[in-house]
C-alpha cells in the first residue's frame, strides 16, 4: 500500500502576528518540521498546500523533495479546499494523512499505530479525544472531492465509519494560532525534535568543540540520517533529523572525562533532551536495542566512521582490540561492542542492500 500526505499551510496566520509557517523551531521553519514528520513515516507524495506567500513557503521546502498545490482563493476558502486541491494532487495513492503546517510535533510511533489499524476513515485520539493525523483511505475520495455543502471535511466524511485509534500525546498534538501557543510549542519542539545543520555547526562551536571533532560529528550525523532514511524505506518510522542531529553532537565533549554523559549534561543544560538522550548512550552496547531506533543508528554510525573515513567495525575496533587484552574488563567491553556493531551493520546491509 501507498500512502501519501497532506498539509495545508495556506492561510493568513492572522491571528498570530506573524506567519506561522516560517516561525522556527530548532534552527527550522515549523512547516519543515511537520513536512519531516511524514518523511519519517515514509509518505510520498508529500503535497503542501499554499496560499498566502506560497512562494515563501516554496523556497523553505526547496530541498524537501515535496510536490504543492495553489489554493488561489485561500482569503475566502476553508481547510476543505485545501484538502481537495492537495487530493488532487495524491488522488492516486491508497490514502493520504492530514496535517495542518502549524503541527511540527507528531512521532513517528504515531503514524505506525494509526497504519496498524483498519478501516477508511482512521483518527488518532489522545485520551479518548480525536487528534491528528487522520489517515483517510481510497474509498472516501470521491465523496470529499463531491462535498459542495458546509460542514467542510467530517461532513464530507459522514458516511464512512470513523475509526478511532488511541496514539500520540496532548503535547505532540499541539498547534499554534497565537504567539503564546507557538511558545509553548516550540518549547516542546526543542526537547523533542530534530536540530537545523546550522544550529548543530553553532553548537560544536559554541561549546569550543575542537575543528577535527566538530568535523567527525558532522561526518556521523551524515552517515546516521543517510542510514535512518534507508530504513524509513524499509518500514521503520524513525526520525531521521533527530538521527542527524544527535550524530552531528555526539562526541562535542570528546576530550572530557566520561564525554559521551559530559556532552549529554551539556546539551540538556541547553534544552535538548531528545539529543542528549541519544548522545548519552552512543559510546557502548550496554542497554541498546537489538532493533534500528535513532540510538543504534547514531551507534552505529559513530562505529563506522573513524574521523570522517568511512571504515567497517573490524577496522574500526582493530586498535582498541590490540590495546586492551581480552580477559580485561575493558577489553571484554570493546569485543561486546564490537559484535553489536557488526550485528547492527550486517543487518542494515541485509535489510537495505547498502553497504555504505
Amino acid at each position: 500500500m501507498s500512502y501519501a500526505g497532506i498539509i495545508t499551510a495556506a492561510g493568513l496566520s492572522s491571528r498570530m502576528g506573524d506567519f506561522k509557517p516560517l516561525m522556527e523551531i530548532n534552527g527550522l521553519p515549523m512547516i519543515a518540521h511537520t513536512v519531516l514528520s511524514m518523511k519519517n513515516a515514509n509518505l510520498a507524495p508529500v503535497c503542501v498546500v499554499v496560499g498566502h506567500r506560497g512562494d515563501e513557503i516554496k523556497a523553505a521546502l526547496s530541498s524537501f523533495d515535496v510536490i504543492f498545490a495553489e489554493n488561489e482563493n485561500y482569503a475566502n476558502s476553508d481547510m476543505l479546499a485545501s484538502v481537495k486541491l492537495g487530493l488532487e494532487k495524491v488522488k492516486n495513492s491508497d490514502g493520504f494523512f492530514l496535517l495542518p503546517g502549524d503541527m511540527p510535533l507528531i512521532p513517528p510511533d504515531t503514524f505506525k499505530t494509526v497504519l496498524s489499524a483498519s478501516g477508511d476513515y482512521i483518527v488518532p485520539t489522545v485520551m479518548g479525544k480525536s487528534a491528528h493525523p487522520p489517515l483517510i483511505k481510497k474509498a472516501c475520495f470521491d465523496a470529499i472531492l463531491s462535498f459542495d455543502r458546509d460542514g467542510g471535511l467530517p461532513k464530507a466524511l459522514a458516511g464512512f465509519e470513523k475509526v478511532p485509534v488511541e496514539a500520540g500525546d496532548i503535547d505532540s498534538n499541539r498547534d499554534a494560532d497565537f504567539k503564546h501557543e507557538f511558545d509553548k510549542l516550540a518549547a516542546v519542539g526543542k526537547k523533542r525534535l530534530g536540530l537545523s545543520e546550522e544550529l548543530c555547526v553553532k553548537i560544536l562551536k559554541d561549546a569550543g568543540t575542537p575543528s577535527h571533532i566538530a568535523a567527525h560529528c558532522m561526518a556521523v550525523g551524515s552517515l546516521s540520517k543517510h542510514i535512518a532514511k534507508k530504513l524509513i524505506k524499509c518500514g521503520y518510522f524513525l526520525d531521521a533529523q533527530l538521527c542527524f542531529s544527535a550524530g552531528a553532537l555526539h562526541d562535542i565533549k570528546r576530550l572530557e572525562k566520561m564525554h559521551a554523559e559530559a556532552g549529554a549534561d551539556y546539551l540538556r543544560t541547553l534544552g535538548y533532551d531528545a539529543v542528549a538522550n541519544i548522545v548519552s548512550h552512543h559510546m557502548t552496547a550496554e542497554n541498546l536495542s537489538a532493533d534500528f531506533n535513532e540510538t543504534t543508528v547514531v551507534f552505529l554510525a559513530d562505529k563506522l566512521m573513524r574521523e570522517r573515513e568511512f571504515v567497517t567495525p573490524d577496522v574500526r575496533y582493530a586498535p582498541a582490540l590490540e590495546k586492551f587484552p581480552e580477559g580485561s574488563e575493558t577489553g571484554m567491553r570493546i569485543r561486546k561492542d564490537l559484535a553489536f556493531s557488526k550485528m547492527l551493520y550486517e543487518k542494515y546491509i541485509s535489510l537495505t542492500g547498502d553497504a555504505l
